[in-house]
Order: C-alpha cells, then sequence, then structure tokens
C-alpha cells in the first residue's frame, strides 16, 4: 500500500512485507481496497496471507488500519470484512462482518438467525460498537456513507452471487429504509438528496443504463441514452450538477469512454 502527496508528488511506502512467492515454504502476503480517511490520516485496507499447507494454502485475512501520523498499524478485525468505508469528517470506520457458515440455507433462501449487522470502530477512542443491526433478517455488507454522514447506505444479502436489494439507515431519524430491489454500482450526491446507479448486479449484460433516483422517492429517471453498448459506473461531481459514467460498445470489448452528463 503507498500514499502519494498530489501536491509534493511524493509516494509513501506504508507496508513492506506483500510477497506473490509460489515457494512451498514462504507465505505469500497481498493487500486490497486502500481506503483513505477524510482527513488523509489514516487508511484502511484488507491484508491477505497465505501459508503454504499439506493440502493446500491456509489463509489469515483481516482489516487493518495505518495511521500516517503514529507510522502504526493496527488490526481492526481479524476475518474477511465485507466492505469498509470511513465516516466523513471522523475517524469512524464502519465495515461488513461476512456471511457465517450456514447463513444461506437455499438459493435465495437465508437462516435469519446467523444474519450479521454493520459494525463499526472509532480509530481516535478505539470504542466498538454495532451501527445498524440487521432488521429485516439478511446479513449486511458493503457499507458506504453519504457525503453528510447522516446515512450510511449498503447490501440486504439475499442470494449466493451479485449485488443484494440496497438499503440505508438514516441515523438521525433512526430508521432503517429498503428498496427491496437491487441496484449496481451506485454514487452519493453531495447533499445525500439522491443518488445515481447502475443496474450491473452482476456481470454486464451490455444494457446497463445509468439512472437517478431521490434518496425518499420511488421514481427512478433514467440519465443515459438508449444507444447501443452500455452504461456503468456512475460518479457525480462535487457541485451535484454533472454525472459521470463509463461506457462500452460491447461486454466483449475491453475499451471504455468516460462520458459526463
Amino acid at each position: 500500500v503507498w500514499v502519494t502527496g498530489i501536491a509534493e508528488g511524493e509516494a509513501r511506502q506504508i507496508t513492506n512485507d506483500a510477497n506473490a512467492s509460489l515457494a512451498a515454504d514462504v507465505p505469500s502476503v497481498s493487500y486490497y481496497f486502500p481506503n483513505l480517511s477524510s482527513d488523509g490520516r489514516m487508511v484502511a485496507y484488507r491484508r491477505d496471507k497465505g501459508t503454504p499447507v499439506p493440502d493446500g494454502m491456509q489463509y489469515e485475512i483481516g482489516l487493518w488500519v495505518y495511521d500516517l501520523d503514529a507510522g502504526e498499524s493496527k488490526l481492526v478485525y481479524d476475518q474477511t470484512p465485507a466492505g469498509f468505508d470511513w465516516k466523513p469528517g471522523t475517524h469512524l470506520l464502519a465495515y461488513g462482518l461476512g456471511v457465517q457458515a450456514g447463513y444461506f440455507t437455499a438459493r435465495g433462501q437465508v437462516d435469519e438467525t446467523l444474519a450479521s449487522g454493520i459494525l463499526a470502530i472509532n480509530l481516535d477512542s478505539g470504542d466498538s460498537a454495532e451501527l445498524v443491526k440487521p432488521e429485516r433478517g439478511y446479513a449486511l455488507y458493503g457499507p458506504v456513507w453519504s457525503p453528510d454522514g447522516r446515512f450510511l447506505s449498503f447490501d440486504e444479502l439475499i442470494y449466493m452471487e451479485g449485488r443484494g436489494n440496497f438499503a440505508y439507515y438514516d441515523f438521525e431519524a433512526q430508521k432503517y429504509i429498503a428498496w427491496d430491489k437491487a441496484i449496481g454500482l451506485y454514487d452519493w450526491s453531495p447533499d445525500s438528496s439522491f443518488l445515481a446507479f447502475d443496474y450491473m448486479t452482476y456481470t454486464a449484460t451490455g444494457n446497463e443504463r445509468i439512472f437517478l433516483r431521490s434518496r425518499e422517492g420511488t421514481e427512478e429517471t433514467q440519465l443515459s441514452p438508449d444507444t447501443p453498448g452500455y452504461a456503468y459506473y456512475p460518479a457525480i461531481s462535487p457541485s451535484g450538477n454533472r454525472v459521470a459514467y463509463l461506457s462500452g460498445n460491447s461486454v466483449d470489448s475491453p475499451m471504455f469512454i468516460i462520458t459526463v452528463q
């Protein structure tokens, strides 16, 4: 994991043990999904360590946080995190717990007693708490904070593959709101009043489009045109009046263009 100061043009390496070794007696170490706190002090990331054993590999996966000021790392969660995100303006890190063994009882059916919520740790105080309970009986994963820190969105894990149904928690109103539908990649508007999203809930079909929907409403507006190809991965501008997204002519083509509307 590296941190680069754009103004200074300097790169700082904060992990030093990454190793893609294939040797039978040397562990492999990889890092994924670096996420920087809004003040630029803390970096959260996933660390995977694979140790060769007689019948394959034994993995140790955890969620870590590196304090750039102190130059120290801390293990936050010693299992595979199901997504993680910093609350804006704080050192509060929200993260999902993944799926417990036996959670899926059949395709589209789950054991509600094994559903897990969204947890969080305050890196300033060290306190941990459950932020959102699995009120509807589904395991929650992929937490994403709204820009104002009032809302935390996530997926309800219903199927063994693909995206789950979209939902979010309103901390001011202390209310869990579910859309009862799956969406793909999405982005919150700067004022947290609406979202831009696609419907790429699994793999691309070639028919994906970009849509807008208010946080509280049910009506959605198609943004990207019905042209040949598909559109996905929306990003709303800081002013909230533009949306950028990727588009391609074919699911088999590696070439994409960036469009701004």
